[in-house]
């Protein structure tokens, strides 16, 4: 993953959005499901999870991983 500096914005504002990815399966053979974090006034992918890894729904993985996110 590219670290990213943000040097001229005080801050950043970032979108979740949750794919399924029906070109690349996982073990099972299953589309991927993935949570995207993206920063929109850097035009950079901060993070992406997998959502079944999570054994939850879109809203339980981002819950999980948010203090990693903002730590990040």
């Amino acid at each position: 993953m590219q670290e990213v500096i943000a040097e001229k914005h005080d801050s950043l504002v970032a979108a979740v959005d949750g794919k399924t990815a029906k070109q690349m399966k996982d073990d099972e053979g299953n589309p991927l499901h993935l949570l995207n974090i993206f920063a929109h006034d850097i035009k950079v992918t901060l993070i992406e999870y997998d959502v079944k890894e999570d054994k939850t729904n879109e809203p339980g993985c981002l819950q999980k991983h948010i203090g990693a996110l903002f730590y990040k």
